[in-house]
């Protein structure tokens, strides 16, 4: 679903859905919508689409010795989640196979 699509289901304008999910003004009732819109579709703007627009890749590169080592598959796993509620993506190498 892409912003047209979702801000013709929410019943509001492209620039509101905008404005929500920059964390830009918006009335109440908009911003109920955009919302109830949203926790029944699963809308999430495009990271792809942000990171053409702001020239931002939003992206953290993690580079670990082994992946196969538990206490670094942990460490991944928090890294991983930290990052997604902050809206970056996590980017992992693995240098097991030789030097990077």
């Amino acid at each position: 679903m892409n912003i047209t699509e979702f801000a013709a289901y929410a019943g509001v304008s492209k620039a509101a859905v905008s404005r929500y999910f920059n964390g830009g003004y918006l009335s109440e009732e908009k911003r109920a919508r955009i919302e109830a819109a949203a926790a029944a579709t699963g809308y999430r703007p495009s990271l792809q689409a942000q990171m053409l627009r702001t020239r931002r890749t939003r992206q953290v590169l993690v580079i670990l010795p082994k992946l196969s080592s538990e206490s670094c598959a942990r460490m991944v796993e928090g890294i991983s989640a930290i990052l997604e509620e902050s809206g970056y993506q996590l980017l992992l190498v693995n240098t097991a196979a030789g030097a990077v």
